[in-house]
């Protein structure tokens, strides 16, 4: 990869008219944007040269036709003819699309003719741009090939991403290019790419003011890509982290780790990786990150559905497993390092009895004798159980697959309930280490309302939202409430310590999920 300046955040205007236009230009200079992009095909009825000469700020001429995403309806003629004349108006760059200019002998000379194929030059640079709208094509890299021949400044590859591992090809790219590259994994499962654009030092990113102002699905808004994933502070030498899991997009994890990095000067960035259900796919991505050194890809969180997934591919690959995750059957932190073999590690157990007895006011030998009711099989209600059982609790499993917590039960002296008989359970502690509640599905509750008692304790693992329905039910009925909230930080405290070898800042974490919670 050859070097760069830092990596540039661009944000697309996409108002109609003027006078969006120039509040949105305002905007995107208050929020420290560094380039930005006319899309003159939004632009309709606006006075863009007029907002060109005002804009304080290097501009990119996009004129995309709707075969490329774009919304200009008039002839390819039409087109080049006000690329023609744009051109005299000298902005930064003008974004020309391959397709048309390998097609086209009059396409290619006349952007030859009105752009350049440096930076910093008297015409505007030509950004030669690659899109797919529908997936990563399998003749990705002879298309790229083909497109390097050319004379542009800039070469940009877009394409839709419909799993994480869509990502590669164009982080691939990227990293090995000799020149200018922008990189863009569109939706959400590319994401990841707009964000370790500024690691492998790509000309720029494209962000945007706000969701409903992008210009492409996956866009991030610029305040997010500098607060929450520090932009700035992104290099080729920061370290890679993340959470692993599917749903991912409502994760706090990646505002609480990049905060305590932030705090302890740690250099590290930390992204949710969405990792669609089942082994071989989470085997593909774990393969695919690590067989890349240049991502440096240090440590990870595993979460819904993939915690014994993490466990099978450790031991698939001989790696070294904590003797309590073993134990407990499942991984929800793996470390890597070039240094140190893959290992493997489970921080729930402690986080949840942590939780528990706090919420309580108890020690963890109190909970000798008490009937625990878990609500679930699945990686939490693995490590929850085997630290109940520890302390000498008895624990009722109650889950849909009846199979799978007879499983769990044999493995940890605990007993089975069908799942019909909840309302009629005898345990005055309640954990749901369940989804049920999780965000964006908050009205639904895994436990009957009316067999909620004042003499219950009903703790609930989902932390967003940190008031869960069962939480909030519970209280109505007087019951004793904890928070997943509490055990999140404190598994998530235990899992930096492992990553970094530093002391979690355990404040910081905190105050940034009660106040993202609230």
């Amino acid at each position: 990869m050859a070097p760069t300046k830092r990596t540039l955040l661009a944000v697309p205007i996409t108002a109609s008219d003027t006078a969006s236009a120039r509040r949105q230009i305002k905007s995107a200079h208050t929020a420290r944007a560094d380039i930005l992009e006319f899309r003159l095909d939004h632009m309709a009825d606006a006075d863009w040269p007029t907002l060109l000469a005002e804009a304080s700020l290097p501009v990119i001429v996009t004129l995309r036709p709707r075969d490329q995403g774009g919304k200009f309806t008039g002839s390819e003629d039409q087109r080049l003819d006000l690329l023609a004349d744009i051109a005299k108006a000298r902005p930064a760059f003008i974004d020309f699309e391959w397709p048309h200019f390998a097609a086209s002998s009059r396409a290619r000379e006349l952007i030859s003719s009105i752009t350049c194929d440096s930076l910093d030059a008297d015409k505007p640079a030509l950004i030669l741009s690659l899109h797919d709208f529908h997936c990563v094509p399998s003749n990705l890299n002879e298309s790229i090939a083909q497109m390097s021949s050319a004379p542009a400044a800039i070469l940009k590859v877009v394409c839709m991403a419909q799993s994480i591992h869509d990502n590669l090809p164009l982080l691939d790219f990227a990293q090995q290019s000799s020149r200018p590259t922008i990189i863009i994994a569109m939706g959400q499962a590319g994401q990841i790419s707009r964000v370790l654009a500024a690691k492998l030092g790509t000309f720029l990113s494209f962000s945007c003011l706000s969701l409903d102002q992008a210009s492409a699905p996956g866009q991030i808004p610029l305040d997010e890509m500098r607060s929450l994933y520090r932009w700035e502070r992104i290099t080729p030498q920061t370290s890679l982290f993340g959470v692993v899991g599917s749903p991912i997009v409502h994760s706090l994890s990646p505002a609480i780790h990049n905060a305590a990095f932030e705090q302890t000067d740690f250099p590290g960035l930390y992204l949710p990786f969405l990792v669609e259900p089942g082994y071989e796919n989470f085997a593909r991505f774990m393969d695919g990150f690590l067989s890349r050194p240049w991502l440096d890809l240090r440590g990870l969180s595993v979460t819904i559905p993939h915690k014994e997934n993490a466990l099978r591919y450790l031991r698939d690959n001989s790696a070294h497993v904590d003797s309590l995750a073993e134990r407990i059957g499942s991984v929800n932190t793996i470390v890597s390092s070039l240094e140190t073999p893959l290992s493997g590690y489970n921080t729930d157990l402690d986080g949840a009895l942590d939780a528990l007895t706090l919420g309580m006011g108890i020690t963890r030998p109190d909970l000798s004798g008490r009937k625990v009711a878990v609500l679930g099989a699945g990686g939490a209600a693995r490590a929850i159980v085997a630290g109940l059982t520890q302390a000498g609790a008895q624990v009722l499993i109650y889950n849909r697959t009846a199979s799978r917590a007879q499983r769990l039960a044999e493995e940890f002296t605990a007993t089975t309930v069908p799942l019909a008989q909840l309302a009629k359970t005898t345990a005055r502690i309640i954990i749901n280490a369940t989804s049920i509640g999780m965000s964006p599905n908050t009205q639904a509750s895994p436990f009957p309302r009316d067999a909620l008692k004042p003499d219950m304790t009903v703790f609930d693992t989902v932390y967003n939202p940190q008031q869960t329905l069962l939480l909030t039910q519970a209280a109505q009925a007087a019951a004793t409430t904890i928070s997943g909230a509490d055990m999140f930080i404190r598994q998530a405290a235990k899992q930096f310590e492992l990553w970094t070898g530093q002391p979690a800042p355990l404040t910081t974490m905190q105050q940034v999920l009660y106040r993202a919670l609230a």
